[in-house]
């Protein structure tokens, strides 16, 4: 006898167990016997009862002595939203004690609902169930930092915050503000240098001093942390290329960048900065 039963895509805490089996049996009949279709299965075998297998869908199935299956989706339904729904099926044949035979089919609706399984605030259906955009191994949708810049999707914002307008939201986006310093660098808690309430890797000008971050970093064309041989003569200088004044301070973060008494804000010449360093 066919069945139909409904189950959320979280499986009521992972699965659930319906009578089917019972249905087939005449009275006082006991059962013997009881196989899944091999057309329904992922792995094309034939299982007996109390063996748990994996479906096409993914989703897992026992099929019990008792006359019961248990039927757990197994997070393959992740990406339905609240009101949407799937259907999965799986056919059974059974035997009894006077051998007769009887086959049928279980269809499931799984219905959706609004997860978040990584509790970013961004539900799993928007992050998506296959893609991993850091590469570390843990899909976004259970990945707190999607992204790898070391600050959590729920700080970098809602599915729809862009703040640079690369259609990267910020939280895949590793320079949310386009400033090209990544986020890695300028972190996620705000500083007290300035009076704006912008975290330092959405605020274009992180210190408040009038001039943008991208223009207070030096381009660093191989990644080294060094100032370039401005003179061509193989030597480079051991001053790093974010810190003009070797303070410890970034530049982007440093009011007075060069070190020379006057604040950036009113320094004649604060940048784009040129570094003429001696090698």
């Amino acid at each position: 006898m066919a069945d139909s039963f409904s189950i959320s895509e979280d499986g009521d805490s992972n699965n659930i167990t319906r009578n089917i089996i019972t249905n087939d049996l005449g009275v006082n009949l006991s059962l013997l016997g009881v196989n899944l279709s091999a057309s329904q299965l992922a792995s094309k075998a034939v299982t007996n009862v109390g063996k748990q297998v994996t479906l096409a869908s993914g989703a897992l199935v026992t099929l019990n002595s008792n006359g019961t299956f248990t039927y757990n989706p197994n997070s393959k339904f992740e990406s339905l939203d609240l009101n949407q729904a799937a259907t999965d099926t799986f056919s059974y044949t059974i035997k009894d004690n006077q051998n007769n035979i009887s086959t049928a089919t279980v269809t499931m609706t799984i219905n959706g609902v609004t997860d978040d399984s990584d509790g970013d605030g961004i539900i799993n259906s928007v992050e998506g169930t296959v893609l991993d955009t850091d590469g570390d191994g843990t899909l976004n949708y259970l990945d707190p930092d999607s992204d790898g810049d070391g600050i959590p999707d729920s700080v970098e914002g809602s599915s729809d915050s862009d703040l640079d307008t690369d259609t990267l939201p910020n939280y895949l986006d590793t320079d949310s503000d386009g400033d090209t310093i990544n986020d890695s660098v300028e972190g996620g808690n705000d500083s007290t240098l300035d009076a704006d309430t912008d975290r330092n890797f959405l605020d274009l000008d992180s210190d408040g001093d009038g001039i943008p971050d991208q223009n207070e970093k030096i381009a660093d064309s191989n990644d080294s942390g060094e100032t370039p041989d401005v003179n061509a003569n193989s030597l480079v200088s051991p001053r790093t290329l974010d810190d003009l004044d070797g303070d410890g301070l970034k530049n982007y973060l440093d009011l007075d960048s060069d070190g020379d008494g006057l604040s950036d804000s009113n320094d004649p010449t604060p940048g784009p900065y040129v570094v003429n360093f001696s090698d």
